[in-house]
C-alpha cells in the first residue's frame, strides 16, 4: 500500500450464525474487507461501471447475483481485482460457530460481531502505520448506535505505532456502494469454499476456479501474512471451548 490514504470495504456473509448457533446451516461466519489506495477509488469505480455496460450487467454486484449468463462479467471484475496487485487487497476472517463461547461476549451476538470486525482489521493496519485509513462498514441495524464509534476507538488503541492512523469508520449501504459490493462479491467466493455451499461444475464453481487459477492457488485458509486474497481462520484458545 501507498504511504497516503487506504480506504477499506467491509461486509459479512452469515451473521445470524451468532444470533442462532444452532439452527444456522452454515459452519462459518465471514467477514471479508477490500483495501484499496484512495487514489485509486473512482478509477476503480469507472472501470467497474464499463465493465457492466460491456456486459449488460446492471443492478447490484453480488455473489447472489452470479449466473450462468453473467459468469464472464464476474471473472472479468476478478481480472480487475488482480490487474492492481497489492495496490487493491482482499482480507476475510472465517470464524467457527461450533468453537464460539459467547460467555466471553456479555452473551451479546453484537458484542461478538465488532470483536471479530477488530481482528479483520487489525493486523494489517498494525503492520503499516505510515498509512491512513478510511473504513466503511455495511450498515446493519445494530441496538448500540455508537458501535463504529466504539471500533474506530478500539483500532486507535495507544499500543498502536501511530494510532491517529485511523481517519474514520462510516457505516454505508450497500446498495449505494459499488465497492461494498464488489467486497461482497471476494467474499462470497471465500464463504462459499469455507462452507461449502456450492459446486464446482456450477456457474458460482467456474468463478471460484477461475480467481483460484489467477491466483496460483487453491482458495483455502492462509496465513495471516498473505498479501492479495487473504483467507483467516480464527484460531481459539482450547481452554475457552
Amino acid at each position: 500500500m501507498n504511504d497516503g490514504i487506504v480506504e477499506i470495504y467491509c461486509d459479512e456473509s452469515h451473521p445470524d450464525i451468532l444470533y442462532e448457533k444452532t439452527l444456522s446451516a452454515s459452519k462459518y461466519l465471514m467477514i471479508g474487507s477490500l483495501w484499496i489506495d484512495s487514489n485509486l477509488r473512482d478509477e476503480i469505480k469507472q472501470k467497474i461501471k464499463a465493465l457492466k455496460i460491456e456486459y449488460n450487467a446492471y443492478g447490484e454486484l453480488k455473489w447472489k447475483k452470479i449466473s450462468p449468463a453473467k459468469v464472464d462479467y464476474y471473472k472479468a471484475l476478478i481480472d480487475l481485482f488482480v490487474l492492481y496487485k497489492e495496490q487493491v487487497r482482499f482480507r476475510c476472517i472465517a470464524v467457527d460457530k461450533t468453537k464460539i463461547n459467547m460467555k466471553l461476549h456479555q452473551n451479546n451476538p453484537e458484542n461478538a460481531f465488532y470483536k471479530f470486525y477488530y481482528h479483520l482489521l487489525w493486523k494489517w493496519i498494525e503492520e503499516d502505520s505510515q498509512t491512513s485509513y478510511v473504513i466503511f462498514c455495511d450498515r446493519r441495524s445494530n441496538q448500540n448506535k455508537n458501535c463504529y464509534k466504539i471500533l474506530k476507538d478500539c483500532l486507535r488503541h495507544p499500543s498502536y505505532k501511530n494510532p491517529s492512523n485511523i481517519k474514520d469508520v462510516f457505516a454505508l449501504n450497500s446498495k449505494e456502494s459499488v465497492l461494498l459490493q464488489f467486497s461482497d462479491f471476494l467474499l462470497g467466493i471465500a464463504s462459499a469454499v469455507m462452507n461449502k455451499t456450492v459446486e464446482e461444475t456450477s456457474a458460482k464453481g467456474s468463478v471460484i476456479l477461475y480467481l483460484q487459477k489467477l491466483l496460483g492457488r487453491d482458495i483455502k485458509p492462509t496465513s495471516m501474512y498473505e498479501k492479495k486474497y487473504n483467507l483467516f481462520e480464527i484460531r481459539f484458545d482450547k481452554r475457552r471451548k
